[in-house]
């Protein structure tokens, strides 16, 4: 009888103290969404992340990717010119991660150069605009979009070396975002004669919820995202392996 009390103390002690030390890891690991990441929030941050992506033609981007596809295909040519400046002028950066929806539970393997990456990636946002959809006029009609869409959520977490992760829930401005060199092949579906008359630029909202991680340690590190809605499922792991600081 002692030691049942004994074990079930011990148990109950062991599951507070794991509790303790996830919240601790969750609070060192996740900045604030007010935080600055050499000159930009996490706000300013997603809107390079589109440009990033929305850059990326069909056979380029980790969003269109169903079934195989080497770690290259995710990294999509990171660093680029902006995330280079950042870690050049203020010694450190973002790293993007983009899932691809549809393509079932996958685990990717990525390689986060030298350096101090703070990382961005997102379990599930919607993005609209005029040029992708052409019925939606106003920025209200592109706002009501992107908020339905996400009222469609019903199961939505993430989690870092099994640890559950807050995640950031980007505020709609109340002016649409500029993307330029957007591709004729591209993830929105805009046809060619659209994206030609346009010269490449939209115009775009978005709504939807972020992770934004501070550098991780170096080692091995699993990042779990997950997203299901009523038009929509993501359940990938990236296998992060973080060279660290140089």
């Amino acid at each position: 009888m002692v030691s049942n009390e004994l074990d079930n103390y011990e148990s109950k002690e062991y599951n507070e103290n794991r509790g303790n030390e996830k919240n601790e890891n969750r609070e060192n690991r996740e900045h604030a969404a007010q935080e600055i990441v050499g000159d930009k929030d996490c706000n300013g941050w997603t809107v390079d992340w589109w440009k990033w992506l929305l850059s990326k033609s069909d056979e380029e981007s980790p969003f269109t990717v169903f079934g195989h596809a080497g770690p290259d295909r995710y990294v999509a040519g990171q660093p680029n010119e902006v995330q280079r400046r950042s870690m050049k002028e203020y010694g450190h950066s973002v790293w993007f991660l983009c899932p691809s929806p549809y393509s079932g539970d996958k685990m990717i393997g990525i390689n986060i150069p030298k350096g101090t990456w703070s990382i961005l990636a997102t379990p599930y946002v919607a993005v609209a605009s005029n040029e992708a959809y052409p019925s939606l006029k106003t920025t209200a009609q592109l706002r009501k979009h992107v908020e339905d869409d996400v009222a469609g959520l019903y199961d939505l977490w993430a989690k870092l070396d099994g640890t559950s992760l807050n995640g950031c829930v980007v505020k709609m401005t109340d002016m649409p975002f500029e993307i330029d060199n957007v591709p004729i092949r591209n993830m929105l579906g805009m046809d060619e004669e659209t994206v030609r008359q346009k010269q490449g630029k939209i115009k775009m909202v978005q709504y939807g919820h972020w992770i934004w991680l501070k550098p991780l340690s170096p080692g091995d590190h699993l990042l779990h995202l997950h997203g299901f809605s009523k038009n929509y499922e993501l359940d990938v792991k990236f296998q992060l392996n973080v060279t660290g600081p140089q």
